[in-house]
């Protein structure tokens, strides 16, 4: 390594670590500016003193012990996990690197010391294991050792069992936590190498049996086994969970139980002591039997894979094995009075559950094994399931193969341990995804009664206005149960306890010696859901099982409900936010819909009363007139913006497929909208733009919505640069599909947007302006998603603006040619022959009635479809057939529009029906002709749009 110069050191003082040079003497002669910050100290108070004087005794003598390492290897260490204590902090983990450095004259004086905060990352491991699994009451609990690692194999967490472990072996926790397990001092080389495989195969998920584990701790050579598992949040992995057991003891005993052959040579008395005296249950047997079976059945050519797949052959197969003695350990573990009980019974101890792993067993025999292990299922007398870890060793006598020794270790309450554990897990996860009470109390209820086996559960919500404990959900709750339930809610004593956040529970003997509930259940909790200092209600569970219900289970349940008060108070608040934000829009709609509305009738009514006054002049009159009917029209347009609302995922009805010159569209609406105000316009616009594919009414009418807006920005005036580009999308960008489109781009000079109202302005009615409606940006939004297009906007208050839009297109030439104006008169298609009009309003009938005469229609109306239909059939008998029948879409007490068409089909296969209606968002009116209609009119009427259905349908 090369001398550190001053650039180096001057580059060293900014980093944000802590880093340090010590010399061959142990003393600090050179500490960055960020350590000095931390230890709260002075460069000139640290530089020239021992690591002693600094660190501490302990921590410095640990530190000169790590520099002698260095200096004498000539190379560096890494990855070591330390901790520090810092004033005022108290200690911390770091993770260090130990750098060489030589001098001019080459000679190795000085260590680099690099050390990283890592504490807050560990905080952060267990902060997230904790609130995700809510696990610290089971990590706590367990009745086995279990340690927490981070993702490298650094040890964050050990619970109270492991400690235990520890100092049974003079080990110091603090000497154990935060150190990567290849720094242990117990393990040699190998173990550490071993281990490291283990740890990637458990990260990699392929890991899926115990590991065993021998160490030399205290000058005694122990056994443990270990069951690493991965922790994991939306399926990524954050941390590693190692459950251990000291199994020292079964390893000894198997070790004396295969050489069993020298020690009954020895002493036979020796080894019944073993035997019996064994805290494992121990079992010995005859094979004799069982190998003539075996060779039997191979000498037929019986394939022994497919012959023991059948139950009975199992069955058979274990009655060929000879127990001949179990020690008291097995007695103990399934509930037997004697030997000869389990003699009798030993097919029944093991349920068909259990018989594929042993069938798994004999095949290994039949393949030579002398030694297999397995997990099995098993029956105690009084019908308690176990899990067994089992063992079994065959011995060899002349050859040939003749007694069979198996060792069981229980491990069902590790086994249910780790159930609860993935259960709890599950259910934190599960919390964090309920918004609905009724949907979290199910899932509490369920939750609680898999875990603590008990049969019967309900929950109570407390009612403070009634102080009483209401159900509100209960699961397999029969007769007797829903007894007890009632009973509960009306004990008073019971309420009292409960709302001062006392836990009740009665076993057998308390519930024999109460009389309550003595044919209902035969244990019984109740645990009170609390929320801060708030009652929220209670969970009661109960069973028909006389086993008192263990204290750790009773825990699990209380760490339950311990995390449900909270959820519950969420939600509330959720439901009640939701709830004002929905009252807040219907008020903020029903204000814009009455101001428009207002607007509109003003100039409706004020035109009217107008021409009223002027019946003697007809040029005034019509003018007059116009202007009402412009109001109107005004209405039409409002109602139908509301009903786009009303139904937003429905196209448009008036969306019409049609190419337009997106280009001249642009620069006419621009400059129109800019006539007579102080903005100017600049654009760049290619002159291969491509054609847009849409509604050219309704595109022109989004242009004119953002350029107004634009304008209403920039009260004194600015500029507005507009462009567009061709663009093709190859893969799907969110929300646009792949495809061809036109990029707009609107970029204005004015006051800009404040970021917190970026996402609404799209919403209905929402305004910061004093001019603005609030639904211009709304129904473009609209217009554009209907389309298959995507507005968006980018804002910067005091800047500006910029609007992109997104609208599909087409690369065909195509020339565009100016429609002529023509009168209203010479635009109006006239007709012959009689109509058939249905509608429940008289009003409507009475002017569609005269509007259709003024094309020259002779019309028959109806007020139902079933009038209608009546109407249909008479004119067809007499030959006097109507050419089309236009029908109301809705129709209150009777057949609407959707209805009668298809009874007129049945009728008259010919018949030309047209719909009409002011829901012009309707799905029948965006898609008439699925539903059996030739054509369509949308309310209220306009004789342009009348006599153009009429023309197109050539009625």
């Amino acid at each position: 390594m090369t001398p550190i110069d001053n650039i180096s050191l001057e580059i060293l003082d900014k980093i944000p670590a802590f880093i340090m040079l010590h010399d061959r003497d142990n003393h600090i002669s050179w500490i960055n500016i960020y350590a000095l910050d931390k230890f709260g100290l002075a460069r000139n108070k640290v530089v020239g003193k021992s690591l002693i004087s600094i660190f501490g005794e302990k921590q410095g003598t640990e530190l000169i012990r790590q520099n002698k390492e260095v200096f004498e290897s000539k190379k560096a260490l890494e990855n070591i996990s330390e901790s520090v204590k810092i004033p005022n902090q108290g200690y911390r983990w770091f993770h260090t690197q130990k750098i060489p450095f030589t001098n001019d004259k080459d000679d190795f004086n000085e260590i680099l010391v690099y050390m990283v905060d890592i504490t807050d990352n560990i905080n952060d491991i267990i902060a997230k294991v904790d609130s995700e699994t809510k696990y610290q009451t089971l990590f706590m609990s367990s009745p086995t050792p279990i340690i927490i690692s981070d993702l490298e194999g650094r040890i964050i967490d050990i619970n109270e069992q492991m400690s235990e472990l520890l100092s049974k072996y003079q080990l110091e926790e603090e000497g154990f936590l935060y150190k990567h397990f290849s720094e242990l001092p117990f393990l040699d080389n190998t173990q550490i190498s071993d281990l490291s495989d283990v740890f990637q195969a458990v990260l990699a998920l392929k890991l899926r049996r115990p590991i065993e584990i021998p160490l030399m701790l205290d000058k005694k050579e122990i056994v443990l086994e270990i069951f690493p598992s991965v922790l994991q949040q939306n399926n990524e992995p954050y941390a590693v969970q190692i459950i251990m057991q000291d199994i020292t003891a079964r390893k000894k005993a198997e070790h004396e139980l295969i050489n069993r052959g020298k020690l009954l040579a020895e002493s036979e008395q020796r080894y019944r002591s073993l035997f019996e005296d064994s805290p494992i249950s121990l079992w010995t047997g005859e094979i004799d039997k069982l190998r003539s079976y075996l060779e039997n059945l191979h000498k037929n050519g019986i394939k022994f894979e497919t012959h023991f797949d059948d139950l009975r052959e199992m069955s058979n197969l274990m009655s060929k094995v000879k127990i001949v003695s179990v020690n008291r350990a097995t007695l103990d573990l399934f509930k037997a009075k004697d030997e000869m009980e389990i003699v009798r019974n030993f097919r029944r101890l093991f349920p068909k559950e259990s018989l594929t792993n042993i069938k798994n067993g004999l095949m290994a025999f039949t393949k030579g094994e002398l030694s297999h292990e397995t997990v099995l299922l098993a029956e105690t007398m009084n019908e308690e399931m176990l899990i067994l870890d089992v063992k079994w060793t065959i011995v060899i006598e002349k050859n040939r193969p003749t007694r069979i020794f198996i060792s069981m270790r229980d491990i069902t309450e590790q086994k249910n341990f780790e159930k609860v554990l993935q259960i709890q897990r599950d259910f934190g996860i599960a919390l964090s995804n309920i918004h609905e009470i009724d949907s979290l109390i199910s899932l509490c209820v369920n939750t609680a009664i898999t875990v603590s086996g008990m049969e019967f559960g309900a929950m109570f919500i407390y009612d403070p206005n009634s102080e009483k404990l209401n159900l509100k959900h209960q699961i397999s709750m029969g007769d007797h149960e829903s007894e007890l339930i009632t009973q509960f809610s009306r004990n008073p004593d019971f309420l009292v306890q409960i709302k001062a956040g006392n836990n009740i529970y009665f076993n057998y003997e308390q519930i024999l010696q109460s009389k309550m509930c003595e044919n209902s259940c035969k244990t019984f909790i109740a645990l009170p859901v609390k929320y801060l200092d708030h009652i929220e209600g209670c969970f009661i569970f109960s069973s028909l099982k006389k086993e008192e219900i263990p204290k750790a289970t009773r825990n699990i349940l209380q760490s339950l409900i311990s995390q449900i008060g909270s959820v519950l108070s969420r939600i509330r608040i959720e439901e009640d936010l939701i709830e004002r934000q929905r009252r807040d829009s219907l008020i903020t709609l029903a204000k814009g819909i009455a101001h428009d509305f207002n607007n509109i009738l003003t100039a409706a009514v004020g035109s009217i009363s107008l021409a009223e006054l002027s019946v003697d002049d007809p040029h005034e009159l019509q003018s007059q007139l116009n202007e009402a009917k412009r109001a109107m029209i005004r209405s039409r347009e409002l109602t139908k913006k509301l009903l786009m609302y009303g139904n937003p995922r429905q196209p448009s009805n008036e969306f019409v497929q049609q190419l337009t010159d997106f280009k001249s569209l642009i620069k006419d609406t621009t400059e129109f909208v800019l006539r007579g105000s102080s903005v100017t316009s600049y654009f760049s616009i290619p002159e291969d733009l491509w054609t847009v594919v849409g509604d050219q009414v309704q595109i022109e009418q989004v242009l004119n919505n953002i350029l107004i807006n634009a304008v209403q920005s920039m009260p004194s005036g600015g500029n507005i640069e507009i462009s567009a580009e061709n663009i093709e999308l190859e893969k799907p960008r969110s929300p646009l599909k792949p495809g061809k489109f036109i990029k707009m781009t609107v970029k204005d000079e004015g006051i800009g947007i404040p970021e917190k109202f970026l996402n609404k302005i799209f919403d209905p009615y929402f305004t910061t302006k004093k001019e603005g409606s609030g639904m211009g940006l709304a129904i473009s939004n609209e217009i554009i998603r209907q389309h298959g297009g995507y507005i968006d906007i980018e804002s910067t208050v005091g800047e500006g603006s910029i609007f992109y839009i997104y609208l599909p297109a087409v690369t065909e030439n195509v020339s565009f040619k100016p429609d002529r104006k023509k009168s209203l008169t010479n635009r109006l298609h006239k007709g012959v022959g009689r109509l058939l009009l249905m509608d429940d309003d008289k009003t409507i009938l009475r002017v569609a009635s005269k509007m259709l005469e003024k094309l020259g229609y002779e019309v028959t109306t109806a007020k139902t479809g079933e009038e209608a239909l009546q109407l249909y059939q008479e004119a067809l008998w007499s030959n006097q057939k109507f050419k089309a029948v236009i029908m109301d879409l809705t129709v209150p007490g009777g057949l609407g529009g959707k209805e009668t068409i298809q009874e007129l089909l049945k009728i008259d296969p010919s018949v030309i029906g047209i719909v009409s209606s002011g829901y012009s968002t309707d799905s029948v009116m965006a898609d008439y002709k699925q539903f059996g209609f030739s054509g369509m009119i949308a309310k209220p009427y306009r004789l342009e749009e009348i006599t153009q259905v009429l023309s197109n349908l050539k009625i």
